[in-house]
């Protein structure tokens, strides 16, 4: 009798738990229906330039690599230019807005220069992973971003990345060098499903 009474506890707790994982489930997915997937790319041209930010899908799967690229054309009258920048000309300020939660992108800055052909855009990917948190950072963020920075996969929730890329190039007006500088933005939005 006592065997078949803990067999059935186990059981109840067993049905319980999976029950409640389901409900969890469900309610992550009604949070996402509430958001509308509406540009998983974007192009935004600037004088000589066309920034490109693209997001390979407008959903993911859980545990699925996110897949974003960002890309910088010249197509100005010469052959060629070269670009001022930090680490790298592009910048991704990623924001899960199920949770309100920013999630950073740090770079280096030493000034590098970078010849863009005319024709080849210079293109790089986005790194997940690459955020922080403080000691003054709510637990729950301290743990997305754990999770983040571990695993380099994004958890379930919808994602608005605003991209950018930011340089200067240098040329010649009234016999003097000027620079000119660029910071060209340009939002995309992608889901990453339970």
């Amino acid at each position: 009798m006592k065997k078949i009474f803990m067999l059935l506890t186990v059981m109840f707790v067993f049905m319980l738990s999976s029950c409640s994982a389901n409900e969890e489930s469900k309610k992550k997915e009604s949070i996402l229906d509430e958001y509308q997937v509406m540009n998983s790319h974007s192009k935004v041209r600037v004088k000589d330039f066309i920034y490109r930010i693209v997001s390979e899908k407008q959903e993911y799967a859980n545990n699925e690599k996110v897949k974003i690229y960002a890309e910088l054309e010249y197509v100005g009258n010469d052959d060629q230019v070269t670009i001022y920048h930090g680490e790298s000309p592009f910048y991704f300020n990623l924001k899960e807005k199920t949770r309100n939660y920013d999630i950073g992108y740090a770079m280096n800055e030493p000034l590098i220069k970078t010849t863009i052909v005319k024709g080849k855009p210079l293109r790089e990917e986005y790194r997940v992973g690459s955020g922080g948190y403080s000691g003054d950072d709510p637990k729950e963020y301290v743990d997305f971003m754990k999770k983040i920075m571990d695993t380099k996969r994004l958890p379930y929730g919808y994602y608005i990345l605003n991209g950018n890329a930011d340089f200067y190039v240098e040329t010649v007006k009234n016999g003097k060098n000027v620079q000119i500088e660029y910071n060209i933005n340009s939002p995309i939005d992608f889901k990453v499903n339970e």
